[in-house]
């Protein structure tokens, strides 16, 4: 691993674990004693818990902050991700100038690599060094040094990465260790080099990863034809889950405009004639509040209505749905115009399984 360093003429030294590489590159180093800690954070989509389907690819980002602003921003960062849920790929250095000065040939890393030494489906040594000592008679490195990265207030995107959700349902982690960073001092000038300082280890948040194997909601039965000529068709936008994010709900299209319909729902699937249509959804039929269509033109005139219901992790609770149940939903609504003359016409139905 890179160590910071403990007196004026030390070297920190990087190890690629796996294959025993290593290199070492001369710093000066103010003092012992650590001049700030660095805060990481791992998300993805800008949470740190998020609530997936197995087999899945995730995108994660993990990002720097510096716990206070006596210093003159990161010199250096270094530290491993863990995750129980598999194998990790290499990392990727984000594509701003500010990462780039940490990688080689402007900065110093990993032999490996800027993103990390993969050792037994874990990265190793993600991160790298900025050139403090104003090198420039070898390949690397070769940049200028760039003050306040991770400054506090100002959070730097670090690393960037993908995972695979495993297979097995539960709850995974993507978690940073071993983290070591040295901060530029706030009174370095860079002349002749930039003295830098060790830095301690803040506050560690890794990735919370929720793997469920709930299917998508999916499409099944036929819509009776209203009276403009359309088939309404429902679908589905958020996540069925209990306790992730709260958004899911079900959007009826292609319905007579400016006309009343509402939604119900059920835990079983039927397929028997019903007012000139289909009744998809078996009982015991559970209803949904009523729903203006909208749309615009004279009522009755075209099939731009729509019909939308919040289906929230309360109205689950409430009824008594658990993780797993399997629900069916259909929309009916008003057709007066109806060449059958029942005066209703309804969608197809939508099945989709409560995720935990």
């Amino acid at each position: 691993m890179f160590s910071s360093p403990s007196n004026s003429h030390s070297c920190y030294q990087a190890k690629a674990v796996k294959h025993i590489l290593s290199i070492s590159l001369c710093v000066l180093a103010a003092s012992t004693a650590n001049a700030s800690d660095l805060d990481l954070r791992v998300t993805s989509g800008g949470t740190n818990v998020i609530w997936v389907q197995t087999g899945q690819s995730v995108t994660y980002e993990v990002r720097g902050e510096l716990t206070d602003n006596l210093n003159q921003g990161l010199a250096f960062f270094a530290f491993d991700l863990e995750y129980d849920g598999g194998d990790l790929p290499q990392g990727q250095a984000p594509g701003s100038a500010n990462m780039l000065n940490f990688a080689t040939p402007l900065g110093l890393n990993n032999p490996a690599g800027f993103g990390g030494t993969v050792n037994n489906g874990d990265l190793i040594q993600i991160g790298g060094a900025q050139n403090t000592i104003n090198q420039s008679f070898a390949a690397a490195p070769t940049g200028l040094v760039m003050t306040g990265i991770a400054a506090q207030g100002a959070p730097e995107l670090l690393v960037i990465g993908t995972l695979t959700t495993p297979m097995t349902t539960g709850t995974y982690f993507l978690s940073p260790t071993n983290l070591n960073a040295n901060v530029i001092d706030a009174s370095a000038t860079g002349t002749p080099f930039w003295t830098v300082s060790a830095a301690g280890a803040g506050t560690v948040q890794g990735l919370v990863l929720h793997v469920s194997d709930c299917a998508p909601a999916s499409n099944y039965c036929v819509g009776k034809t209203n009276s403009t000529g359309c088939i309404a068709t429902l679908s589905a936008t958020g996540a069925a889950t209990l306790t992730g994010p709260n958004n899911f709900a079900i959007h009826a299209s292609d319905v007579v405009n400016k006309r009343f319909g509402l939604m119900f729902w059920g835990t079983g699937t039927s397929n028997l004639p019903w007012l000139g249509g289909t009744l998809c959804v078996a009982p015991r039929l559970h209803r949904l509040g009523v729903r203006f269509s909208g749309g615009a033109g004279p009522a009755g005139t075209n099939c731009n209505g729509q019909i939308n219901q919040f289906f929230s992790q309360t109205l689950m609770n409430n009824q008594g749905l658990l993780a797993g149940d399997v629900v069916s939903i259909q929309c009916w609504y008003r057709d007066p115009g109806h060449p059958d003359g029942t005066g209703v016409a309804m969608t197809d139905a939508l099945s989709f399984t409560i995720c935990p």
